[in-house]
């Protein structure tokens, strides 16, 4: 926590215990009762430190639970009784199947504040992200949009392309005609396929604001789905358009 602070972050996270899946009950009972006691420990001495500029920060606590959803229903409920400015799901997409991802993520929202942001540590593709908000999740973070531009991948609103191929070597086309970022206005595919090939760090830093600008707009053109009602049917859309260039990249891409 002290580390947190000093950083100046604008969100500090609480320590806890994360486990692999699949796990003894046991084990992951006694994850997440020292992922308890740790909470009210990290939580009582962020209270007492000082930031960068008296910066105030925001103090989320991490629920675990394993792969039991009773569990993680308990361990949320517990946790939403302190006092903090949000609460982090982690201990997921370690392994286990999507569909028990989601299940998991679904009944520790649930059992969570409706009105307290909820946030999906290390999630995920941009399909995962529409599935997470369905389930209740309000933020999410991964390395995605970072490290797939660093090995030549953009994501685009009908599905993600690689750089490196040959077909981008005279294409005049932009990353995303529907995007607004720098790249997209400024630079064609065959221009970025040139910078990468070369080893230019340029084009790992316009495919990154690429795909940073693409997430950002996803989550955007999501919350005002929401205000309309229609979040089902935008979802629903844009998920049948984007797996038409075969949907989302390997997390390990």
């Amino acid at each position: 926590m002290e580390v947190q602070a000093d950083l100046g972050s604008d969100v500090a996270v609480t320590l806890d215990h994360a486990v692999l899946l699949p796990l003894d009950p046991g084990v992951q009972r006694e994850a997440g009762e020292r992922t308890i006691r740790w909470t009210e420990r990290s939580l009582r001495r962020a209270r007492t430190l000082e930031t960068p500029g008296g910066l105030r920060q925001l103090l989320f606590a991490i629920i675990q639970g394993g792969g039991s959803a009773s569990l993680r229903k308990e361990m949320a409920t517990r946790t939403a009784a302190f006092d903090c400015d949000g609460f982090a799901i982690g201990g997921l997409s370690v392994g286990e199947e999507k569909r028990e991802t989601w299940a998991l993520a679904r009944a520790t929202a649930e059992a969570l504040p409706v009105d307290w942001p909820r946030y999906l540590m290390g999630m995920g593709t941009p399909l995962d992200l529409l599935e997470g908000i369905a389930c209740g999740i309000d933020l999410f973070d991964c390395v995605l949009p970072t490290r797939n531009a660093r090995n030549g991948m953009a994501f685009t609103a009908d599905g993600p392309i690689n750089i490196r191929n040959a077909e981008h070597t005279r294409s005049e086309l932009p990353l995303d005609a529907e995007c607004r970022c720098e790249a997209c206005a400024l630079m064609s595919r065959a221009y970025l396929r040139h910078l990468h090939l070369a080893g230019e760090i340029l084009a790992h830093r316009m495919l990154t604001l690429h795909n940073v600008t693409f997430y950002q707009t996803l989550m955007e053109a999501a919350r005002r789905a929401i205000e309309r009602g229609l979040y089902q049917q935008y979802a629903r859309e844009f998920s049948e358009r984007y797996r038409e260039r075969g949907g989302d990249p390997p997390a390990s891409a």
